[in-house]
């Protein structure tokens, strides 16, 4: 054994920090936090796709001597918007009808496929609601949008070049929802198109579909089925809204509800649609009406058909049974029907007949188009409904003698549940007597979207410091420093004998601890509290002896019990780790950017005069941001300052020319002064805010969305907008049916350089900062009044 001096015993103390105050030791406080109840906050939010509210009036048609019902149903259609701007079902080019095979035959075509030019604006059919968005280049329908119309109508478009609107957007009738494209899944000469067939613009088209009875909270079509396009782009059919009463009529108050489910849909599509229980045939059915499955009615899409040939009049009826709907709320019903019965006086009628009352009495037709009925009444406890068909025993006459036989044909009969809403007036109807009318009731307000705004007061209470812990019974740590993402986690094992410190700790499972409380599961004013628990603020030291470092930061992520309580695993994470996560697991929007601002100032242009320094200076400035065509932007300077000659745009007021920079009356930042400088500015801001739409205006629309900021909004351009929108728009055309007054050459003027390419990762300062600001409020780790700098 060799001996060891005292000099080689200290050395080795020193060196593995040997002795009672140099052991490695590692220390974990916890923040002790108290809940506070009784403040409140009062929040407003709105409810996007809230359900319809339906409002109908109802009126009691009153009742003639004879027994006729004085008063008379109309119902009020909308035509459709063609959906290719600029064309019509005449001038478009149909490549695919539908209906056509698909698949060898295992599946029918839903929609009907219009061929025109890429880029070609596609326009919304009818006023609705943005329920769905895709983008995929080459799958499906590539980019699609689908709308959500009244009474159960939705529309889709695809193979999208582009999409200009966004998810939960109300468009107007006609208005751009996106342009004529070739993506997704398209055929050019029956073969797939590949990436190299698409650039060249093969298989470009609309595949529009039309979709009726989709169930109301339905982004994609559920409930509903797809027609045939054809017959609403012909004005054949029409999308309708609400039904009107007029004759002897009185009024009596108004019902309100939201629309449940659907309890009966019935679009005749096979010949023994009678035998379902809930039907049954009345007087004269069988001698009258024939159920030919494949009979439409110009398109009209009827099902069963009514023939009346004989010089007598009729009355025809079908029964449907309420009882066997177990539909105990009130209803509506929504019935479609076309016909060739004549708007004379002639006897004809059409009526729905609830228990005995008459809520629909057409007697005024249109003529062979699909007419619809739509929310119907239905009150509450009804037994039967009666579908009446009401010949009057004249045939139709051509003239010279000829006559044909007055046909009816029902498309569609749809009862859905009316759910109790509050209600609209507290107008009663004592008074009325029921045997002297019958009620009818008709849709007349908001039918499409109900957007309405809540107020609610939260209990929302306050966490307060209360006092710091230091966490026993460790039996591991680990930190892992993840430096490739700047983030950091810790992982903390402790032993938790009999959940003594699980959040939900209860010393009466445990009788031998009764009256041994734990500081770490405590009641707080009759809240439980738990302080290993989620957003816990943690801090982890380590180090030797008396010597800690603290090496991590952050809140505790979860708290995991393993073992049967016997230990309690922790996680924690820092501030930076709990951004990346964000980012990671909660789908962000941010704008597209496609450059960044490190575009060279182009050499000015030498000689001319005013106008001519002016035209060529945009000329000079578009070609450097890529902006194909420059008279926009000197559209935008004859409508400011009349081409540089009046306001500030004039020489001795340091020729502002686009009024960019002009905040004020009378005053505009010197840094933007000058042609060639505004030029600059207002090419800048064409190529960021119209860099979706290729850089350039096609339409008044573009005008408007480039007023208002673009991709970049906001940044209104000034305050009188829609003056400015159409001043500068009309300027623009004059220009454009001239361009040559609007062009010059110089041989003095040097090129303009290439725009730098932007290199990658490189983001504009303003991607950034909303970036960051937007993360820090996701994120939970605003503080509620400092903002983000970058």
């Amino acid at each position: 054994m060799i001996p060891i001096s005292e000099d080689v015993r200290r050395v080795i103390s020193q060196r593995l920090k040997l002795g009672e105050k140099a052991l490695p030791r590692v220390r974990v406080e916890v923040d002790r936090l108290a809940f506070i109840p009784g403040r409140t906050e009062e929040f407003r939010y709105v409810i996007n796709d809230g359900k319809v509210v339906t409002k109908s009036a109802s009126v009691w048609i009153a009742e003639s001597t004879d027994g006729v019902f004085d008063g008379s149903t109309t119902a009020n259609s909308q035509d459709i918007c063609f959906p290719v701007q600029g064309k019509t079902i005449d001038t478009i080019t149909i490549t695919d009808e539908f209906g056509a095979p698909r698949d060898g035959g295992k599946r029918p075509h839903k929609g009907i496929d219009l061929w025109e030019d890429i880029g070609t604006p596609i326009l919304a059919a009818w006023e609705g609601k943005v329920v769905n968005i895709t983008r995929d280049r080459t799958k499906g329908g590539g980019f699609t949008v689908n709308l959500k119309h009244a009474g159960g109508i939705m529309t889709k478009y695809f193979h999208l070049s582009e999409i200009n609107c966004s998810l939960d957007d109300i468009v107007t009738q006609g208005q751009m929802i996106g342009k004529l494209g070739n993506t997704g899944e398209v055929y050019s000469n029956g073969k797939l198109v590949d990436e190299a067939a698409r650039a060249a613009g093969k298989g470009r088209h609309l595949h529009f579909e039309i979709w009726e009875g989709v169930n109301q909270d339905s982004r994609i079509g559920d409930g509903g089925k797809a027609v045939n396009p054809k017959a609403y782009l012909m004005g054949l059919r029409k999308m309708y809204g609400d039904t009107v009463t007029t004759g002897n009529v009185i009024d009596g108050g108004s019902v309100s509800g939201y629309l449940g489910e659907i309890k009966l849909s019935e679009n005749f599509d096979k010949r023994n649609w009678y035998e379902k229980d809930v039907y049954s045939r009345g007087l004269n059915f069988a001698d009258y009406v024939s159920v030919d499955s494949g009979w439409t009615l110009y398109d009209s899409g009827g099902k069963i058909l009514y023939t009346f040939a004989a010089p007598s009049s009729a009355k025809v009826d079908f029964d449907i049974d309420l009882t066997k709907l177990s539909m105990p709320t009130e209803g509506v019903l929504n019935i479609g029907f076309g016909t060739n019965f004549t708007s004379s006086d002639e006897g004809d009628a059409f009526q729905v007949i609830i228990d005995d009352k008459a809520f629909a009495n057409v007697k005024n037709f249109k003529g062979t188009e699909l007419v619809e009925l739509k929310n119907l009444h239905i009150p509450a406890n009804s037994k039967q409904i009666k579908i009446r068909v009401i010949y009057g025993g004249k045939r139709k006459e051509y003239g010279y003698g000829y006559t044909e036989a007055k046909t009816m044909a029902i498309d569609y009969i749809r009862i859905q549940e009316l759910l109790p809403s509050p209600p609209l007036d507290d107008k009663s109807e004592e008074g009325l007597d029921p045997t002297k009318g019958y009620l009818q009731q008709f849709e007349y307000g908001e039918f499409l979207n109900n957007s309405p705004t809540k107020v609610d007061t939260l209990q929302v209470g306050s966490f307060v410091y209360m006092d710091t812990q230091v966490l026993p019974n460790i039996i591991s740590v680990e930190v892992d420093n993840q430096y490739e993402s700047e983030a950091m986690e810790a992982r903390i094992t402790i032993s938790n004998p009999r959940g003594f410190f699980s959040p939900e700790y209860n010393p009466a499972y445990f009788p031998e601890l009764v009256g041994l409380t734990s500081p770490w599961s405590y009641f707080v004013n009759g809240f439980h509290v738990g302080v290993l628990s989620e957003n816990t603020p943690i801090r982890i030291y380590m180090g030797y002896g008396q010597h800690l470092m603290r090496v991590f930061t952050g809140l505790i992520d979860k708290v995991d019990m393993t073992g049967e309580g016997s230990t309690l695993d922790i996680s924690a994470r820092d501030m930076y780790k709990r951004l990346i996560e964000k980012v990671i697991s909660e789908k962000k929007a941010y704008p597209e950017v496609t450059h960044v601002d490190n575009v060279p100032d182009p050499v000015p242009p030498a000689g001319g005069d005013r106008l001519t320094q002016i035209i060529m200076a945009a000329q000079t400035q578009s070609q450097a941001y890529g902006i194909p065509d420059h008279k926009f932007l000197l559209a935008i300077c004859k409508h400011e300052t009349v081409l540089g000659t009046k306001g500030m745009g004039t020489v001795e007021n340091g020729s502002f020319i686009l009024g960019y920079g002009c905040y004020s009356a009378g005053y505009c930042d010197p840094k933007y002064k000058g042609i060639q400088a505004q030029m600059m500015r207002g090419a800048e801001r064409m190529s960021k805010a119209l860099a979706s739409k290729g850089k350039k205006v096609s339409s008044k629309a573009d005008v408007l969305y480039f007023h208002d900021g673009g991709d970049i909004a906001p940044m209104v351009w000034s305050g009188d907008r829609d003056n400015w929108v159409d001043r500068v728009w009309k300027y623009y055309q004059e220009m454009l049916s001239s361009p040559n007054d609007w062009a010059r050459t110089s041989s003095t003027q040097a090129s303009a350089p290439a725009a730098a390419q932007p290199m990658e990762m490189e983001k504009p300062a303003w991607v950034k900062s909303s970036v960051v600001i937007d993360l820090i409020k996701h994120g939970g780790l605003s503080d509620g009044g400092q903002q983000a700098k970058t």
